[in-house]
């Protein structure tokens, strides 16, 4: 099966609330996309949510939007430059 994409951060903290394995994230173009298993739980949840029938458990969402949160900044800190370049100036 081919996993499933998103760059929907709300989608993706669903996923994980309800129990879908975040495979691996990555930054294009300035957004994290979001890798998923795909599975028939997987599909389910993508159509409810689409189709607003999702339901969840508010402090679940919660937690795993504070933690996709998370690894989003932790990615960009890693990709930003840890120094800056110092030129000398001329006296």
């Amino acid at each position: 099966m081919t996993d499933y994409f998103t760059r929907d951060y709300y989608l993706a903290a669903y996923l994980i609330a309800k129990g879908c394995s975040l495979v691996e994230h990555q930054r294009k173009n300035g957004t994290t996309e979001f890798r998923f298993e795909s599975s028939d739980l997987t599909k389910t949840l993508v159509n409810d949510y689409y189709s607003f029938k999702a339901l969840i458990n508010p402090i679940n969402f919660g937690n795993a939007m504070r933690s996709l949160k998370t690894i989003i900044q932790a990615q960009n800190n890693y990709e930003k430059p840890q120094y800056q370049s110092q030129t000398k100036r001329g006296n």
